[in-house]
């Protein structure tokens, strides 16, 4: 696990919005090529490339089907309207509702649609105190 701690000042964060929100997203990179021989040190070469992200757990491992999974996790939140389809109609959902007649609600799932729609970070309309609340100090 890695941690990352930024300190802002609140006013600094304060943005107008009706749905205020402070988003966030990392990216693990790796050399374009791995080699691993037998009885050798492992060699990479070529350049950085992406190979998986998280800003929204479980979103790859839950919604995003199987064969997109790679794309996904390769892709940018700028482009996550390609998965739409998949939090429209959630295939795990399917499945809990065959399998324990689970009461899912009906497609299309819009609930879920954010999850995969990047609308870039907003921020508090008005800083607490000129502090951030308490759940982040």
């Amino acid at each position: 696990m890695n941690t990352i701690a930024i300190e802002v000042p609140a006013s600094l964060l304060v943005k107008s919005s009706s749905q205020p929100v402070i988003g966030t997203w990392a990216a693990t990179y790796r050399p374009a090529m791995t080699i691993r021989a037998s009885g050798t040190p492992v060699t990479t070469s070529g350049d950085l490339v992406q190979v998986n992200r998280m800003g929204n757990p479980l979103i790859n491992e839950l919604i995003i089907g199987l064969g997109s999974r790679d794309t996904f996790s390769m892709s940018q939140p700028k482009d996550d309207a390609q998965f739409a389809n998949f939090a429209l109609d959630p295939t795990l959902a399917r499945a809990f509702n065959a399998i324990y007649d689970a009461t899912v609600p009906d497609v299309p799932r819009k609930d879920l649609l954010v999850l995969v729609q990047y609308q870039g970070p907003s921020v508090p309309t008005e800083p607490q105190s000129g502090r951030l609340p308490t759940c982040f100090a």
